[in-house]
């Protein structure tokens, strides 16, 4: 089984689509595990529609972020492998079983990544397709999605993974400890960090061509009512130079070929 934590600030209409989208193109067993920061009635009325797949679903009135809910939406969770995905996208159909028939589940560390369609132009994202299938929620063609999202991609090997949306092993959450909650913001930028630092010789990740996922780009007032860590806090605040130079080193070697599927990390 597949668990899937979506953290979000009050986005309804988003996570409705989203979630809607999960039932009808997940292929294979799942649940969903929902936080909703600054949580409103309309919704809660909402995630009621969903609660045939939503197993945990909490709430907050301040604003949270991002590493906290997402660390106690997990510690929660059932499945073999976990998905931390975007309140604003929406899947490709089969996109789990892409993932599961791609995954090492031999090799704890082992991260895979989606492929996204962008709807902006403007995107910078070397990870994403600029194609618009719609502006919102209300606009968006998700049949047209559904039925041309292979013949419109355009992946190469290539590309760099994303480090947001992350499909792993429940094992490696509890090596690692998911997501550092002293960086509330920025916590998928140390993600990779933390997965080689936990002391793998061998770390893994990539792009999984046949999972798509359709990103709105929305942007919430994230900074509104936050209550929690130090927001100020870097990575470079929580690791010693060495280490991160290290860490750099290995990061700048796999972006310097795209094409190594694999590579050995001797740590210390």
């Amino acid at each position: 089984m597949i668990s899937i934590g979506i953290v979000t600030l009050n986005n309804v209409e988003h996570t409705d689509l989203l979630l809607q989208g999960l039932k009808e193109n997940t292929l294979t067993d799942f649940e969903v595990l929902v936080h909703c920061n600054g949580v409103s009635s309309q919704f809660n009325k909402m995630i009621q529609k969903h609660m045939d797949v939503v197993t945990v679903y909490t709430q907050s009135v301040p604003n949270l972020y991002i590493a906290w809910p997402l660390n106690r939406l997990f510690e929660q969770a059932k499945g073999d492998y976990y998905y931390r995905v975007d309140d604003d996208m929406y899947p490709s159909p089969g996109w789990d079983k892409a993932f599961l028939d791609t995954i090492d589940n031999t090799n704890m560390y082992h991260v895979l990544s989606p492929f996204l369609f962008e709807r902006s132009c403007e995107s910078d994202f070397p990870y994403a397709s600029i194609y618009n299938f719609g502006d919102t929620p209300d606009t968006f063609e998700k049949n047209k999605f559904n039925t041309t999202w292979k013949e419109l991609r355009e992946y190469t090997q290539n590309t760099p993974h994303r480090i947001g949306e992350v499909f792993f092993a429940a094992k490696l959450f509890e090596r690692i400890k998911g997501w550092t909650e002293r960086l509330p913001r920025k916590c998928d930028i140390e993600f990779p960090m933390r997965v080689w630092k936990a002391g793998g010789k061998f770390y893994r990740s990539e792009l999984v061509a046949d999972t798509h996922f359709y990103h709105f780009k929305h942007i919430g007032n994230i900074k509104v009512g936050f209550s929690g860590p130090d927001s100020s806090i870097k990575v470079a605040d929580l690791y010693p130079a060495d280490e991160i130079n290290a860490f750099e080193k290995y990061i700048n070697a796999y972006e310097e070929n795209y094409a190594v599927q694999s590579i050995s990390v001797e740590n210390g």
